[in-house]
């Protein structure tokens, strides 16, 4: 049987490209990142579905376009029919994290996350 790849998938928010050590800025102290990108595979090249975190994630989460899933900006508690959502990605096995979640995005509310 053929084994499995382990990958580890980091997303952030308003991260530019450069803003890592390992990326070509020394004046960055990054360290645990740098050695995760040492030891495995980093893509320096690609490309975003939208400018708006939300609607990019619920793309990386649907294999959508933002105009196919209708997340078109930032999640707010109460702005998106979770159970529909769910739906539109059933597709994609990764989607339905959506149809549980139930809770208020706590940065928006000045919680820690």
């Amino acid at each position: 049987m053929r084994k499995k790849p382990n990958i580890l998938f980091i997303l952030t928010d308003d991260q530019g490209a450069w803003a890592m050590h390992c990326s070509g800025t020394p004046e960055l102290y990054t360290p645990n990142l740098d050695r995760i990108a040492a030891s495995g595979m980093r893509f320096d090249n690609f490309f975003c579905a939208s400018p708006v975190c939300s609607p990019a994630r619920a793309s990386l989460l649907t294999g959508k376009i933002p105009s196919g899933h209708g997340v078109l900006d930032w999640i707010r508690s109460g702005s998106v029919d979770a159970d529909k959502f769910a739906a539109q990605g059933r597709e994609n096995p990764y989607a339905d994290g959506y149809k549980n979640e139930r809770k208020p995005i706590a940065y928006l509310e000045g919680q820690t996350t």
